[in-house]
């Protein structure tokens, strides 16, 4: 059988499957005994774009009084000379019956997934469906007078190399009739210290007609100073009472979830901003890693899944994960293999994760360490198992330099993209 150490990976043309040869007080096999990737590590998939994620639902509250309120309290209004009642029901269902004649609110990213719900990615959130129902009530009758129905949406967007956030919203009139049948609306933003507004382009007693969406373009800016600062944005939406009602402030508020956005000074050569909430991916693939990858599939077969499980968190200190690399690699107990070409110490979980084995008090000999090769003659990848129980915490594998620093320099990429600060938690996939 003639094998060879690297090679492009042929999984979409055969069957991936590991050999395990166990040594160390393990029995070996001869010939080594084959394993499906599917029954070692659970098979490998093509790698796709990250989800984005719910995050909390959106909750506006009315300082004018709810609809509800003014029915229970008709007579005090009576009792006031006032005519008619303008109130708002800020908590409507995201999706109102529709009569002849609405319109459907204007589209977002995330309009496929749940209404008045923040959707979140790394550098994006996204929210539709936030419905705000305006009444004017008559009094004493307590009959409709009028009725105005908004959608609002946002989709806010941040920057991983600058501080400026864009907040593209957009309301529109979904139904209106009688008293409300053009009724005139303002809609302005702002956001928490020690973040600035840029740019308040909201707008201000806009008239609207029934299918009319009006945008509202917002700008939010940070300045760190060696420090990652946390902030979120918040809304106010005003329709203006039509002539003889009482004359409340009928305004809308929400926001952002708290802290949700974070800029920061202290990752790569720029500044820039994330969201925090959402936990990015470094994908790895048997395609560009090869050696490399089939290693960390097998370390993430073991009991505590790091990456896969659970998420590796970043450690910062340059001096920690070289102490990590060292108790894992360099304790006296690795030997190079001469039939590996370039022949590198790969740990996992990484040096420079908490979840290293250096962090957990463990070294090299305590970590399952094996050695990953292709035969192309079949097209399949195999390892040989130099120490292998399955129930190790951390592995070491014998991968050619090469791929094994081309792992370590998309790890760095995605701690530039990310963004991730020290403790921050992230997601390691092995793809076809």
């Amino acid at each position: 059988m003639r094998l060879r150490r690297t090679a492009a990976f042929l999984a979409t043309a055969t069957a991936v499957t590991l050999s395990l040869s166990m040594t160390a007080g393990v029995a070996q096999a001869s010939p080594p005994q084959k394993f499906s990737l599917a029954q070692v590590v659970g098979g490998l998939r093509d790698a796709k774009p990250q989800p984005a994620r719910a995050l909390a639902p959106v909750a506006p509250t009315a300082a004018a009084p709810t609809c509800a309120g003014v029915k229970a309290d008709m007579a005090r209004y009576a009792a006031s000379g006032a005519q008619s009642v303008l109130c708002i029901d800020s908590t409507a269902p995201a999706t109102t019956p529709a009569t002849t004649g609405d319109k459907k609110a204007a589209a977002a990213w995330c309009s496929g997934e749940e209404s008045q719900t923040w959707w979140i990615t790394r550098s994006e959130t996204c929210v539709h469906g936030i419905t705000l129902v305006y009444t004017v009530t008559q009094i004493p009758t307590g009959a409709i007078l009028g009725t105005a129905t908004f959608d609002v949406s946002h989709e806010i967007t941040l920057s991983n190399t600058n501080t400026e956030i864009s907040d593209d919203a957009a309301v529109t009139l979904v139904a209106s009739s009688g008293e409300l049948a053009v009724p005139i609306a303002s809609f302005s933003a702002t956001c928490s210290a020690p973040c600035s507004a840029l740019d308040g382009d909201g707008f201000t007693l806009e008239k609207f007609t029934k299918g009319e969406t009006e945008d509202a373009f917002f700008s939010y800016g940070d300045d760190p100073v060696d420090s990652a600062d946390l902030f979120n944005t918040s809304y106010s939406f005003t329709v203006q009472p039509p002539p003889n009602t009482v004359p409340v402030d009928p305004t809308a508020n929400w926001s952002t979830p708290s802290s949700l956005f974070r800029c920061d000074d202290l990752v790569s050569g720029f500044d820039g901003c994330v969201i925090p909430e959402f936990t990015p991916e470094l994908e790895v693939t048997v395609s560009r890693h090869q050696a490399a990858a089939i290693g960390i599939a097998v370390a993430q077969s073991l009991p505590d899944g790091w990456g896969s499980a659970v998420e590796l968190t970043r450690l910062a200190n340059e001096s920690a994960a070289e102490a990590n690399r060292r108790k894992i690699c360099e304790d006296g107990t690795w030997v190079k293999r001469p039939d590996v070409r370039d022949d590198s110490c790969d740990e996992y979980a990484f040096a420079r994760s908490r979840q290293s084995g250096g962090q957990l008090g463990l070294t090299g000999k305590d970590c399952a360490e094996i050695v990953p090769w292709f035969d192309d003659t079949d097209g399949t990848w195999y390892f040989e198992g130099i120490r292998y129980t399955g129930q190790e915490r951390c592995l070491r594998a014998h991968v050619p330099l090469d791929e094994n620093s081309l792992v370590g320099s998309d790890l760095g990429a995605l701690t530039n993209s990310a963004r991730l600060l020290d403790n921050d938690k992230y997601w390691v996939g092995v793809y076809n």
